[in-house]
Parts: structure tokens; sequence; C-alpha cells
């Protein structure tokens, strides 16, 4: 061979090999660009991800609040109209005629757990300080935030009886529970109460029975002297 075509040769491959390593270089400078643009897409994505995971906790906070709001005012609604029939339902109470000494018991602590004052007053006789007033029909502290519970009933004998001047009349001894929520109703009574006494009577023979006295256990009226009921 020549000495100018193997210079010819030669310098076609040293284009060759420069052009090869042109092209490696330029791989090379590319890839980085390529694994770059991929983690910007990336992070774009986790970007759009964030606002839309943030207003799907929203969604769910406002369904709840709303629930919350909409459970409250069903309550509200419910509340009043519960205490406008309660004082309709009260106003109207007539006393059933013809009950026991016993049912007429049982009777007055029926209105007094659902706060029917007008029950109260009319199962009872009325004393020198309410004249047989009724100031409220409905006592919605007693209804809605105690409990008033009768748990025993023990008629008494005769001798624990104390009023005469009457045609008939019925001593108890009375356990009951009361029990008030929210810190409402009356302390001294909160709880178990044991050993009170309830006396009744019929004035005339087509009566009915009423309560005229409730004693306390320990107070000074249970030794009191038997009394006239003409004096209540």
């Amino acid at each position: 061979m020549e000495e100018k075509e193997i210079l010819k040769e030669a310098a076609v491959l040293k284009e060759e090999a420069a052009e090869e390593i042109k092209e490696t270089e330029q791989a090379n400078e590319e890839k980085p660009e390529e694994e770059t643009a991929a983690d910007g897409e990336a992070e774009s994505t986790e970007a759009e991800a964030k606002p839309a995971k943030r207003s799907k906790v929203l969604h769910i906070i406002m369904y709840v609040l709303t629930g919350i709001l909409a459970a409250a005012a069903i309550t509200t609604v419910s509340l009043v109209v519960h205490v406008h029939s309660m004082i309709d339902k009260c106003a109207d109470t007539k006393l059933p005629s013809g009950m026991t000494a016993e049912e007429t018991l049982r009777q007055y602590f029926s209105y007094w757990d659902d706060g029917n004052n007008v029950g109260m007053q009319l199962a009872a006789l009325p004393d020198s300080g309410s004249a047989a007033s009724v100031s409220k029909n409905y006592v919605m502290d007693l209804d809605l935030l105690c409990s008033i519970k009768l748990t025993g009933v023990k008629k008494l004998s005769e001798d624990d009886w104390r009023y005469g001047g009457c045609y008939d009349r019925a001593a108890f001894e009375v356990d009951f529970r009361y029990t008030s929520h929210f810190g409402a109703g009356d302390k001294e009574l909160d709880g178990e109460n044991k050993g009170w006494r309830f006396y009744l009577a019929k004035i005339n023979e087509d009566d009915d029975w009423k309560i005229y006295s409730v004693i306390k256990p320990g107070s000074e009226q249970e030794n009191d002297e038997d009394d006239d009921i003409s004096e209540v």
C-alpha cells in the first residue's frame, strides 16, 4: 500500500474515533437533563397532590361541622316542642278520682318526676304558705335535669297517724332516689332518701285522698304531738 493511502485511511479512522467520542459525551450530558426533568415532574405532581389532599380534609371537616350543627338544631327544636307540650299538658292536669291513699302518693311522685307542678299541687292539701297557688305549670329542671323515683312504700300502723278531724287518714314510710344532672336540682336531696313520712287524709267521705304533711327523717317534726288537721 502506498504511503499516501495509509495516511488517508489513518485520517479517516481518526475522524471516526473523534465522532464516537463526541456522541458519547453528548449522551452523558443529555442523561442528567432527562433525570432532572423527571425529578421536576415528580415534584410538580407532589405539589399538585398536596392542595388536593388539603381540600379533601377541609371537606371532611365541613361535613362534620355541618352534621354537628344540624344535630344541635334538631335537639333545640325538639326541646322547644317538648317544653311547650309539657306546659300545655301540665295546665290541663286533672287528678284521677277514686284513687287509694297509696295510689295518690305514687301519682304525686310521678308528677314530681315530670316537673308537673299543677299535679303536685292537686295531690296535696294547700298550706298557709302556698294557698294552693301554682306559680309554674311546668318545672323544666325537674323534668329534664332531675330524676325522682319512688323505691319503697310501707304503710304505717295507726299509732303513726297524727291528724284527727277528718273522715279517714293514712301514713306511709317512703324511700325514693333523687338524681340530679349537671349540678341542677336540690343538692340536699341528691342520692338515696330513706324513711320519709307522708301523711294523707280524706277530709270528707266523698273527697279524694290528699297529702297533708311530709316529714323528713331526723327533723323536729317527728317528735311533735298529734295535731288537728283543721290547723293545717
